[in-house]
């Protein structure tokens, strides 16, 4: 009889470190894992989780390969955000490399020091996820919702294999059986939208099973006995399937998987985000209040607005997972990245009364209408940046104030008390380039709980949530009919962006954006960069998807550079602030070969005919 890598107990994986080789004998049959419930579930649960015959035992690793904060096989690194142009990493590591056009093979490479790398972790699951799919009739004394389940199960994850590979490596072979050491591997490569579309209709297979094991959702809804702790909660219901196919979709129809611009692309995907949105608002979900917001990814474990998402935990701020997230002064953790708003970032947020301050002429109309002043740059501005930015003046939790600027007068960066602590925030630019410490002025707010590492907090990654599939269906419906334009029965475009500003208590877009479409794709942009912010990797893939990448790399980084001054007219707040340009080594640049990450030749090579990706 034929024998698979699987363990009784516990995860069940191939344990070769290659994703093509032959299963070796591990003492089960295939028989004694596919005809038992128990066996089964843990085999496919592994394409969650990973297990020590895969060489990296963490719980969750392989969560962080479907949606990376940070994309490198080491723990002490960058997030993906960092290699674009609105953040700068505190340590000039990688990051700075790649930012400047430079990729080294390692990213993807298979099994570095006991890491996730995406490439070879995607084709695993894929080959966990095709092995249950033509097993499943193996199962014996199991009930149909159970079954549906499971098979529903292996098709999303098919498809969010297939889906993540497509993001970062462009178009794949779309592999919808087991491959073995038997097999040919002269597959045709897809392009990136027949990818996507071949995604799509795996997650709608796997909704419509979902559907019919009554798991649209796998948590109670709002009001029925339970909570949102339910056990199962991490792994996919319907309505997360719902969520891929509305992205896939998404990303077929952009301009870098659509170059002719076909409309019927983004009709489709409107029609996607549509039926997402009226299922997801059946089931029960819903915009958390914006004083909830941040409890999407810190704070508390599980949220309603959560489509499907992955919890760390209760942990600390200088913990592995976020400490390329969270800086020096907030952690004492030197190995840490630290992730830096540019100031190009910072011009993102809008005023509070909705005027964009993107550019500087953007910038002088909200001064002129006294909305803006460049000397009290963080006064009314859209409620998103006092909770995702740290910034000269801030209060958190553990400080009063956090200060972030130079006294002249005496020569020194003041400190500043943090939960009883006295650390510097301020630091001369490029002078401590071995620790995550801020070139730009600023800090990120997102995965930090505003005190020291002394406490834990839960951490948790919102894989999909409900305001994306409000924004996947206004920019859908506004390049399909335009801003009033949407699917019969549902809201339109403009509509639906106003929902997400309305819960940041945000004005709805203004009048003169709301009636153009190319005007209204520029808002619509700037509102999925801030709703977000370090998030997944939104940003990172949105502006290659758009094809703004080369536009927006190219442009010159800046920071806020601050003093101390005495208050006057021209310096109401006390401060100096002096947009300032990052120095050479911290500009991004931009080669198209950046699209998409190239492969090692030990991993291209496994198809006799992929053409690999240009190196950069």
């Amino acid at each position: 009889m034929k024998r698979i890598s699987a363990f009784l107990f516990g995860i069940l994986l191939l344990s070769s470190c290659s994703w093509l080789d032959v299963s070796p004998d591990l003492g089960m049959t295939e028989e004694e894992v596919f005809s038992n419930y128990t066996n089964f579930k843990n085999y496919l649960y592994s394409a969650y989780h990973g297990g020590t015959q895969l060489d990296f035992d963490v719980a969750g690793n392989i969560f962080r390969a479907y949606c990376p904060i940070g994309i490198n096989s080491t723990t002490y690194r960058f997030t993906m955000n960092t290699i674009t142009d609105i953040s700068d990493s505190g340590r000039p590591l990688r990051s700075h490399v790649m930012k400047g056009g430079f990729c080294g093979d390692d990213n993807a490479r298979t099994f570095v020091n006991g890491r996730a790398p995406i490439f070879a972790t995607m084709w695993i699951v894929n080959r966990i996820a095709n092995r249950c799919i033509e097993n499943i009739d193996r199962l014996q004394g199991v009930s149909d919702p159970d079954k549906y389940d499971l098979l529903a199960q292996a098709y999303f994850l098919r498809a969010l294999a297939h889906f993540t590979l497509c993001n970062y490596f462009g178009g794949m072979p779309y592999v919808d059986h087991a491959l073995s050491g038997d097999d040919s591997f002269d597959l045709p490569r897809l392009s990136s939208r027949e990818t996507y579309d071949r995604v799509a209709q795996d997650a709608w297979t796997a909704y419509e099973y979902f559907d019919r094991a009554g798991l649209v959702r796998r948590d109670p809804m709002p009001g029925e006995a339970g909570n949102l702790q339910h056990s199962e909660i991490n792994h996919a219901a319907g309505i997360a399937a719902l969520a891929l196919r509305s992205r896939a979709l998404l990303y077929a129809a952009s301009p870098l998987s659509n170059p002719e611009g076909d409309v019927s692309a983004w009709a489709a995907a409107a029609e996607a985000a549509s039926f997402t949105l009226d299922t997801a608002l059946e089931y029960g979900y819903y915009l958390l209040p914006f004083d909830e917001w941040e409890n999407n990814w810190k704070y508390v474990d599980y949220t309603n607005e959560q489509l499907w998402a992955w919890t760390a935990g209760a942990i600390a701020d200088n913990n592995d997972y976020i400490v390329s997230c969270n800086a020096y002064p907030m952690t004492n953790n030197k190995n840490g990245g630290a992730v830096c708003p540019t100031q190009n970032a910072v011009d993102m947020y809008e005023t509070a009364w909705g005027d964009p301050l993107n550019t500087e002429a953007d910038r002088e109309a909200a001064a002129a209408l006294g909305h803006y002043n460049e000397q009290r740059p963080y006064v009314n501005r859209d409620p998103r940046f006092y909770k995702l930015v740290v910034y000269d003046g801030a209060s958190s939790e553990g400080a009063p104030v956090i200060n972030i600027y130079y006294n002249p007068d005496t020569g020194t960066w003041p400190t500043t008390a943090l939960s009883g602590k006295s650390r510097y925030f301020g630091y001369t630019w490029g002078s401590q380039t071995g620790m995550g410490v801020s070139n730009t002025g600023y800090y990120s707010r997102k995965w930090w709980d505003g005190k020291y590492t002394s406490t834990k907090f839960a951490v948790t990654d919102p894989l999909f949530r409900l305001a994306e599939i409000y924004l996947n269906y206004a920019e859908a419906a506004n390049e399909a009919w335009g801003p009033n334009g949407g699917v019969a029965g549902q809201i339109s475009a403009v509509d639906a962006v106003n929902v997400v500003r309305d819960r940041a208590l945000m004005p709805p877009v203004l009048a003169r954006y709301a009636g153009d479409k190319d005007l209204l794709r520029e808002r619509i942009q700037n509102e999925r960069a801030i709703e977000f912010m370090d998030e997944g990797v939104h940003y990172f893939l949105d502006i290659r998807r758009w094809k703004v990448a080369p536009e927006r790399m190219r442009k010159t980084l800046y920071g806020m550079y601050i003093e101390s001054c005495p208050v006057s007219a021209e310096h109401p707040a006390g401060r100096n602030y002096v947009r300032t340009p990052l120095s050479s080594d911290r500009q991004s640049t931009w080669k198209d070969e950046m699209y998409y990450f190239f492969l090692p030749a030990e991993e291209a090579n496994k198809f006799s005919v992929f053409e690999n990706n240009p190196t950069w």
